[in-house]
């Protein structure tokens, strides 16, 4: 039972107006931030999609524990980097994938070894964390769902399709609910 992790990361950062995923967070780019908090909560296998000629293969070109695939899709959707990560992964029945958002830099370490823990305890659930009663991210989803992402739009069209297999897990962490795609956004989290 393997748990697989999918950053999409193609993205133009078009709202933020420069590529988000390089500003600097606590002496450290965004994408690294994010990364670090992946190993640091034991999540080892990460496959990171990138548009093409991306600035970010430079940035993270020294982790050699990560797999960096390439979206060359023009108009491309954050469904479209999860596809072609999915193409490259040989998962069982058993396992999961946690879809990691590259502008969340600030979800803890222990958010995502308990959303872990619940996928290994509830391998067929769709894990959703909630704060203060609101959905964030990331999210894990079984191979069994995850696949159908095949023949949907959009992987918030694979949940809706399978509401019956979610299951929400209560955290302690406002920063699953915070992600960073305007400039304002970027400006209030450095307080």
């Amino acid at each position: 039972m393997t748990l697989y992790t999918i950053i999409p990361a193609a993205g133009k950062s078009k709202r933020m107006g420069t590529n988000k995923y390089l500003l600097p967070i606590n002496n450290k780019s965004m994408i690294r931030c994010i990364i670090d908090n992946l190993l640091n909560a034991n999540l080892t296998h990460i496959y990171l999609v990138l548009s093409e000629n991306s600035p970010i293969y430079n940035e993270v070109a020294d982790y050699h524990n990560i797999n960096i695939l390439i979206n060359n899709l023009d108009s491309s959707e954050m469904a479209d980097s999860i596809r072609i990560a999915l193409k490259n992964i040989k998962m069982t029945d058993d396992d999961g994938v946690l879809i990691m958002l590259a502008d969340m830099p600030f979800i803890k370490k222990d958010t995502l070894i308990q959303l872990t823990k619940h996928f290994f305890l509830h391998k067929n659930h769709i894990i959703i964390p909630l704060y203060k009663g609101r959905k964030g991210h990331p999210i894990i989803i079984p191979s069994k769902i995850i696949y159908e992402l095949f023949f949907a739009n959009t992987l918030r069209d694979v949940i809706k399709n399978n509401e019956s297999s979610i299951f929400y897990l209560d955290v302690n962490d406002k920063a699953i609910l915070m992600d960073l795609d305007t400039i304002e956004d970027y400006k209030n989290c450095q307080k």
